[in-house]
């Protein structure tokens, strides 16, 4: 049996951690066991700041332990997991096995032992306290959440992923992405989940005010926007609908909340990511404009020039006359 023993900072810590345990090189986000150990991959990203998850997809070929040491208590592990038994020397698919989510603190200590043949699909998200409260926007939803972090029953229990939650997993663990725009899809979905998770505490909660629903309404309307960003804009009647805000009040608290009305939110995190994946190297100006649903490609440009102060050509100066849009 392999032991596997370490103390919990922040997934960058993890990750080194990991690295010395398998003894392997640093290869860049996304590590893969070396077959003795295992048989998958495990990837490292950062979401946003103070925000960080890893993705694991592998099937032990070793009897592993690992153990957690208890150490400060300065963030938390909310972890979806989907972990396979071995039955009758038959592997039963992970998609087919109802998922679980668990949230504990980084000063938790921990012991899970994954014997040979076991296999294990998880989305390990990490956020610091501090990011935690900038995160859900209001004090009283990070008190809330910490009382139910804190409670008797959350270190007792699991909960199930529902349906959907389990079709957005089976998305982000199945395989590896393998460029950017497929790294930004499996980000919309870890802020899916993260953000329904993070809501469903809430709806359990007692002491959850009207003031403190619509806020975190707002949050979900932020979340669904930078989820969806390869989409059209769906439309303020629609967010209404999903929000269960009329026009007035969600145009107002929306602009309250983040300085901006929700067009102009979905669009500037739009922009954001064609920059990303302009800057890659791997798409075209063209590419990119149909991959993120832009009709009329000088809207697209002219949008870019002025989010940026420079054409989106500027980025590939290289690249063949079809670019220079």
């Amino acid at each position: 049996m392999l032991n596997f023993c370490y103390a919990f900072h922040d997934l960058q810590q993890y990750r080194n951690s990991l690295l010395g345990f398998l003894n392997i090189a640093d290869t860049g986000d996304t590590i893969y066991y070396p077959p003795g150990i295992a048989k998958g991959f495990s990837i490292f990203r950062q979401l946003q700041q103070g925000i960080s998850f890893q993705i694991v997809n592998y099937t032990a070929t070793t009897d592993i332990l690992f153990d957690r040491r208890a150490e400060r208590d300065d963030g938390l592990l909310i972890v979806f997991k989907n972990i396979n038994a071995v039955i009758n020397d038959a592997v039963l698919p992970s998609s087919n096995l109802p998922g679980s989510v668990q949230v504990s603190t980084t000063g938790q200590p921990e012991q899970i032992l994954l014997p040979a043949g076991k296999s294990i699909r998880a989305l390990k998200v990490y956020i610091s306290k501090k990011n935690l409260s900038l995160f859900l926007r209001n004090d009283h939803l990070f008190s809330l959440f910490s009382d139910y972090i804190d409670s008797s029953e959350n270190r007792n229990n699991q909960r199930r992923l529902s349906v959907e939650q389990c079709q957005w997993f089976n998305e982000v663990t199945g395989t590896a992405p393998c460029n950017a725009l497929e790294e930004w899809q499996v980000n919309g979905r870890v802020y899916l989940l993260l953000e329904s998770f993070i809501s469903s505490v809430f709806t359990r909660q007692p002491g959850t005010t009207a003031q403190v629903d619509e806020q975190y309404r707002l949050v979900r309307i932020g979340e669904y926007l930078k989820s969806h960003y390869h989409e059209a804009f769906p439309g303020i009647q629609w967010l209404c609908r999903y929000a269960c805000l009329s026009r007035t009040r969600l145009l107002n608290l929306f602009k309250k909340l983040y300085g901006i009305t929700p067009g102009e939110f979905h669009q500037r995190n739009r922009l954001r990511i064609a920059h990303d994946l302009l800057a890659s190297g791997v798409y075209t100006i063209s590419e990119i404009a149909t991959l993120l649903e832009y009709k009329n490609f000088s809207n697209f440009t002219s949008s870019f020039k002025k989010e940026f102060g420079y054409l989106p050509s500027c980025l590939i100066p290289c690249r063949k006359t079809d670019e220079s849009l």
